[in-house]
């Protein structure tokens, strides 16, 4: 059960139970040996999509030839012995799909109307998600804290701290808490392609997920941001962004794997300049044990309040955020300016 959590299945298709891969696999890449009979294509955000892509999936189905081989699908497999051996797994797995008529989610979006009469038409939006991953077998509950609790704590102080500024910018400001995060993006995917305001006068999506702990990925004064300066999507927000975190002590590392795997993404298929802040995973990460108690407060409140400057810098900005492609480093663009 636990495998097949995260699993992302297209025909008959064995993939590794994982959502955190490397860009290059190593020489010793695992593959489950389990078999799916699932048809259609999911709608899971699967890491190993994203990173590999789906011409990269091994499918067995009928025993024939994987139809998607490719040089990098025989190299994670390692050699022929191995795919006959996948050919003949020792058991076979059903799934089928059940829709509840009755089930349903929402978002939940609010606007602060900007000062200026021409530039309030435009706005910057904040997002966070506030589901999880719902209850375990056994009864115990994923209450996903950091996961995201944390972002969605951040939402809404940022946007007390708008209401509470005492001059309102001259950019129109969204505040949207989204749910189906964890199930594909759901949430923010269906709000991109059902926009409550005009998606071409959207000019910049800033996104929380996971701002409260410390772990491998980022200390105490660190924040992963993607895209990075060597992202071809690195834009004069992180850039602006970065300066910023530079006088609060903030220093920025490379979140750029998580580029496709949080609510952003949905802004950035429509071509909306994004900035994502998180802290990376760690061993709580999906887990009945992303606690509160294990938040770290004070990096909730340097992230959030990063996050809050970044906006309000671009509301009250003359100039639309742009493109700059990957620059020499995070406060530079690639023409050292």
């Amino acid at each position: 059960v636990e495998e097949l959590q995260d699993i992302h299945a297209i025909g008959d298709v064995r993939l590794p139970p994982t959502r955190s891969l490397p860009v290059i696999p190593p020489d010793n890449f695992p593959l489950t040996t389990m078999v799916l009979n699932v048809t259609n294509k999911c709608n899971l955000a699967c890491t190993y999509c994203y990173e590999y892509g789906e011409d990269k999936i091994v499918d067995t189905e009928n025993g024939k030839k994987p139809k998607f081989m490719t040089e990098e699908t025989a190299r994670v497999a390692q050699t022929e012995e191995q795919l006959e051996k996948l050919k003949t797994p020792k058991g076979t797995v059903k799934i089928a799909v059940k829709t509840d008529p009755k089930a349903f989610a929402t978002n939940v979006v609010a606007v602060l109307r900007g000062s200026d009469p021409k530039l309030r038409e435009e706005a910057v939006i904040y997002s966070a998600h506030m589901d999880h991953v719902g209850m375990r077998l056994d009864g115990d509950a994923y209450n996903g804290a950091d996961d995201n609790a944390s972002g969605s704590a951040g939402l809404m102080a940022i946007a007390k701290a708008f209401v509470s500024a005492g001059k309102v910018p001259s950019r129109s400001v969204i505040f949207l808490s989204v749910s189906g995060e964890e199930l594909g993006l759901w949430g923010s995917a269906y709000y991109s392609d059902n926009p409550t305001w005009d998606i071409d006068n959207i000019v910049a999506n800033i996104n929380t997920d996971m701002i409260g702990r410390n772990g491998p990925e980022s200390g105490a004064m660190d924040v992963t941001v993607t895209p990075s300066n060597r992202h071809r999507m690195f834009s004069t927000i992180v850039r602006d962004s970065a300066k910023i975190g530079e006088q609060m002590g903030i220093k920025f590392t490379s979140g750029d794997k998580y580029y496709q795997r949080s609510d952003h993404y949905n802004f950035a298929r429509k071509g909306v300049p994004v900035v994502f802040f998180c802290n990376g995973e760690h061993k709580d990460y999906h887990q009945v044990s992303d606690h509160a108690e294990k938040l770290e407060p004070g990096k909730m409140q340097r992230i959030a309040r990063l996050a809050y400057w970044t906006g309000y810098q671009i509301a009250l900005a003359k100039e639309r955020p742009r493109k700059l492609g990957r620059s020499k480093n995070w406060i530079e663009d690639k023409t050292g300016k």
